[in-house]
């Protein structure tokens, strides 16, 4: 069981490296306004979702980091709550993207249910 969970987590590590060095390039290919393009929002969902997942992994472990990448993720939700409403998408676009926020905010809350309370 302690592999499975710590494989988990170096997946969830190496998964949110990959999407923030993606971000970083993306801002600054696009500039300020990166954050309404439906690619940069993808992106942006998808690192808050693999860091809840990296910090569920990391609860689970019982890693001392665990809530910083909790906090993370929160801000990322917190940011996306704030873009979402001003980005440039078409409708199938924020379709997509709204159906991957929900989830973001559904492990949030998991989070917050299962962890948070010890």
């Amino acid at each position: 069981m302690q592999i499975r969970l710590a494989v988990a987590e170096f997946r969830r590590r190496w998964e949110c490296r990959l999407l923030s060095r993606q971000l970083d390039r993306m801002a600054g290919d696009r500039g300020p306004d990166s954050y309404r393009t439906p690619e940069f929002l993808a992106a942006e969902v998808e690192f808050g979702i693999a860091l809840a997942r990296w910090a569920e992994a990391q609860y689970a472990i019982g890693h001392n980091d665990a809530p910083s990448s909790h906090s993370r993720a929160e801000q990322i939700y917190t940011a996306l709550v704030r873009f979402l409403p001003k980005a440039q998408l078409d409708e199938r676009e924020r379709m997509v993207i709204e159906r991957r926020f929900e989830s973001l905010r559904q492990g949030l809350a998991r989070l917050q249910n299962q962890y948070t309370t010890a």
